[in-house]
């Protein structure tokens, strides 16, 4: 098969895979959007934490753009891990691989050259390079118990990380498909796997990649609002941070059928980057929530909708796609 060009071969590209959605990039200060102090649990980081909460995290930059772009629907967030409160505080077990630079250039596909194990960070460790993390409760009637036993042996057994993201081999496992498995170790049903984006562009890339699934498991898809207990994110409030996920909502759906990957993504050197035109309107949307801070969701996604209109163009019905966005 013949490689993509050059903007789809650089290295910063790759490292999307390597740490499943995380990109190790030091991050501005994280600030508590929203909190529920919980009676008798300890807290961390302003947060009320207990063993079995779900962290679901947004990763910094341009190859979070390019993750959102994989499922046929769109959802928030790009990494996920469990916290498990341990003698040495809340800790979180989460998996993830690193790209061997040397083995890189001779592999016949990037993802042949990363691997990697469990991973059992601290929290703060966790999330210090995150833009945006949101920590939600387990699903009622979970046993806690056996979900952290779950971890805490993959941990131990070193289960390695899967780059082709299969989830047909659970002899390896991609960091949604562990965080699933153990919570159903502790008694909950399978979470249903999202269908991939059909994009011919896109497509070739993750068959580049030798990613072959037509499924899976997006991180938003374990994201359940209601059980949400607290946010931490770099943003100056929760309203800035709505802007900006709706902003990256929109550009999803102008990523349509006939879009390529270039359209999106430019390079500079090795380093991939959200077209200028692109990233100025991320901005201008959370401008908007701090200009506007008060008004409601309604109204800030309307004037969001304005600003794509204006700087993107109409998302016309001929241009519309087939796939629902993630609520």
């Amino acid at each position: 098969m013949n490689k993509p060009r050059p903007i789809l071969t650089s290295l910063a590209f790759v490292l999307f895979i390597s740490g499943c959605g995380s990109l190790q990039r030091p991050a501005p200060a994280l600030n508590i959007l929203k909190r529920e102090v919980i009676s008798g649990r300890p807290q961390a980081l302003g947060l009320s934490v207990q063993s079995g909460q779900i962290i679901l995290s947004e990763a910094q930059g341009p190859l979070s753009y390019f993750m959102n772009l994989v499922p046929n629907r769109f959802y928030k967030f790009t990494h996920a891990g469990l916290i498990v409160v341990e003698d040495d505080g809340p800790v979180v077990y989460h998996l993830t691989g690193e790209l061997s630079a040397e083995k890189a250039l001779s592999a016949q596909a990037p993802t042949n050259a990363i691997s990697g194990t469990v991973r059992r960070e601290s929290l703060e460790q966790y999330c210090k390079d995150s833009l945006y993390v949101e920590v939600f409760e387990a699903p009622p009637e979970t046993d806690i118990a056996k979900t952290t036993q779950y971890v805490q042996d993959a941990y131990k057994n070193k289960v390695p990380f899967d780059p082709y993201f299969n989830h047909k081999d659970q002899n390896k496992l991609y960091c949604t498909q562990f965080i699933s498995l153990a919570l159903q170790a502790g008694g909950n049903d399978a979470d249903p796997l999202t269908p991939v984006n059909t994009n011919p562009s896109l497509r070739k890339v993750l068959d580049w990649l030798e990613i072959p699934p037509d499924r899976l498991l997006p991180a938003g898809a374990l994201a359940r609002p209601e059980a949400s207990v607290g946010i931490l994110g770099t943003f100056s409030n929760e309203e800035s941070a709505a802007a900006y996920f709706y902003a990256k909502e929109i550009i999803y759906k102008r990523f349509t059928a006939e879009q390529k990957i270039g359209n999106l993504f430019s390079l500079d050197g090795f380093d991939l980057k959200l077209r200028k035109k692109l990233d100025l309107f991320i901005r201008e949307s959370i401008k908007l929530a701090i200009l506007n801070s008060g008004q409601s969701l309604g109204d800030l996604k309307n004037a969001i909708d304005a600003l794509a209109n204006k700087d993107l163009g109409p998302l016309t019905s001929s241009r519309s796609r087939a796939s629902k966005s993630a609520e």
